[in-house]
């Protein structure tokens, strides 16, 4: 009678506040608001204590809405299930993904019909530190999506979504999340593993397309000054060019001893002692030390020769473009074009990754593709970089974008004519969870119009012919997923041994599914079992009951074949029927209600009850 009693004041608060909402005018709502969208503002401390005016009036109704709901049942979901049915039409489904400091709200409406010139819901997001207390408040407008920033990682977070107009106020349930630092967040592929398993008896959800993208290859210049700093230390090769600045360690014994550090001069000579000078500048390293030996062979016999290179000389390239500092840059003479451009901080997002130039004299000498590095580990057009030498970053060329189960979803600059096929390479190609059968592409035709283009199995579209799909700039390919829904399964639930999935076999029986009374936990009801059925073409559900004692008994009548996505559900006892119970007062230490059982006696409750 409490529980009738509570759903009852539970009804007629709900009513009380649609009369409420109805005579909200738009104008209050408006107010109520708070200015309309916000995008991505801080979390307000205490939104109960700043509040104001029509909009304290709006948190308030919000504030007894789920208050009332919460109290008619503990499940987490059904007093917004409840709140909703009252409101005869109308649900939000709330998902939240946690990030870095922040937390992703995206939210779907289902079932809420608009009338003819009502205006459309607006949104306002709450959330808090505490189940039940969400004490701050974001005005969204008319968006379903929004990035609550300013959260404190590893802190539980609650979040609901609210949607209002004139005459109607609809809320959801209640999400929980946590947010995260980067390197504690989950991958797509580690989500995708611990997704629950969804079968066409469960209700699904359609996960929303992400379109947040980063720029393929740009994150490679973040540690520039790492790279730079770690060129001094290279070994040096036999084809390294000597020039003023350099420094060669000579050490000759046998015959006659000698150790000296002689430096290249700006005439591009070395000084070697009790032997002169000898010219190495333009030499390389290997023809540098038979320089220095045929120089020593003419005064000397019968000795060694070792000679290594000391300091090395540094030089002065330009570094211009589309970087993020561009400049004059002075670097290690064994300096590339890769160090030239970490020294510079990288290109830009608005510069070019596939068409660097290097410029020697005015003249360009050199083209690079850092994607020939980044995709294929080439490094074979890296030159080593000359004094007075150019590096240039042009203007980024077309770009297209690469979205859904790839992986590795981005933002790609092409370089000539590029087919789907190759762009699709570029991204790590389609995931084992992408669906082949449908790429669609979005494109900007003649600077005037967006336009979706479906290129599908189906109609078809060979996969030779959907590669040579020409791309064009701007383009955004997008790989849908499978679907989540489980095929070829059944399902055991209720009071059983192991419940859960099991693969579907054709003219699989009750019998193939629950082999024997061992499957069963005690108390089990084997007068009654039930099989839910999704039955073609509508997919509605039907409910067919057996006796599951005489199936198992080898009863051929009720041992009913199964079908695909059939959910098999044993019931307990004490599902069935109302369980026995005695009960004792008086002068015991723990008087009440206690399970029957058979042969129990008076002294067996006496002794239950201490």
């Amino acid at each position: 009678m409490k529980f009738i009693a509570r759903v009852l004041s539970t009804l007629l608060l709900i009513g009380a506040l649609a009369v409420n909402a109805q005579a909200l005018s738009e104008q209050d709502l408006r107010e109520m608001a708070g200015g309309g969208v916000t995008s991505d503002i801080q979390p307000s401390s205490s939104l109960g204590n700043s509040l104001q005016g029509n909009d304290l009036r709006l948190f308030k109704k919000y504030q007894e809405i789920v208050k009332e709901s919460d109290e008619v049942s503990g499940d987490e979901e059904e007093p917004t299930r409840q709140l909703q049915s009252k409101q005869r039409e109308g649900k939000i489904i709330l998902r939240v993904e946690p990030g870095d400091g922040l937390a992703s709200a995206d939210w779907s409406i289902f079932g809420l019909k608009e009338g003819v010139g009502e205006t459309p819901l607006k949104f306002a997001l709450f959330y808090g530190n505490q189940s039940g207390q969400l004490t701050s408040k974001i005005d969204v407008g008319s968006a379903t999506s929004h990035r609550i920033r300013g959260l404190n990682n590893n802190q539980p977070y609650y979040v609901r979504v609210m949607g209002y107009r004139e005459g109607k106020t609809i809320v959801s349930s209640e999400q929980k999340v946590i947010p995260l630092p980067m390197e504690q967040q989950s991958s797509q592929l580690e989500k995708s593993f611990a997704g629950k398993m969804v079968t066409m008896q469960d209700r699904m959800q359609t996960d929303q397309f992400k379109r947040e993208l980063n720029q393929f290859g740009y994150e490679f210049f973040k540690n520039s000054l790492a790279t730079l700093q770690s060129t001094e230390n290279l070994p040096v090769g036999g084809d390294y060019i000597l020039g003023p600045g350099d420094s060669l360690q000579i050490e000759v014994w046998g015959s006659f001893r000698m150790r000296s550090m002689v430096e290249v001069d700006r005439a591009g000579e070395i000084s070697i002692p009790k032997v002169g000078a000898v010219k190495v500048w333009g030499l390389s390293y290997d023809q540098a030390k038979d320089a220095v030996n045929k120089a020593i062979a003419r005064y000397y016999k019968g000795y060694e020769l070792n000679v290594t290179l000391g300091k090395l000389r540094t030089i002065q390239v330009f570094v211009v473009g589309e970087v993020e500092h561009p400049g004059m840059y002075t670097v290690s003479s064994l300096a590339t074009i890769m160090n030239a451009l970490s020294a510079a901080g990288g290109p830009s997002k608005g510069g070019s990754l596939r068409s660097i130039k290097v410029l020697k004299g005015g003249k360009v000498s050199q083209e690079i593709d850092l994607y020939d590095i980044f995709l294929a580990g080439d490094r074979s057009k890296d030159i080593r970089l000359e004094n007075g030498d150019t590096v240039f970053v042009p203007v980024i060329s077309r770009v297209v974008a690469v979205a859904g189960e790839v992986k590795r979803a981005g933002i790609y600059e092409m370089k000539g004519i590029t087919g789907l096929g190759q762009v699709l390479e570029m991204a790590g190609g389609i995931t084992a969870a992408g669906y082949k059968g449908r790429i669609q592409l979005e494109r900007i035709e003649g600077n005037s119009t967006r336009v979706i283009l479906d290129y599908e199995a189906e109609q078809g579209v060979s996969q030779g012919e959907r590669d040579n799909v020409p791309i064009e700039d701007r383009d955004m390919i997008k790989v849908f997923s499978v679907s989540k829904m489980m095929h070829q399964l059944v399902r055991l639930s209720g009071n059983v041994v192991r419940s859960g999935e099991y693969q579907y076999r054709p003219g699989m029986k009750v019998s193939d599914l629950i082999k024997d009374f061992k499957a069963l936990l005690p108390d089990s009801y084997l007068e009654a079992a039930t099989v839910t059925r999704i039955v073609p073409p509508d997919m509605h559900r039907e409910v067919i009951s057996f006796n599951l004692g005489t199936a198992l008994n080898g009863d051929a009548r009720e041992d009913i074949q199964l079908k695909e996505q059939d959910i098999v559900n044993v019931f307990s006892r004490w599902d069935m029927q109302e369980k026995p119970v005695v009960s004792i007062s008086g002068q015991v230490v723990t008087p009440g209600t206690y399970d029957f059982y058979g042969n129990m006696t008076i002294r067996d409750l006496v002794v239950a009850a201490g």
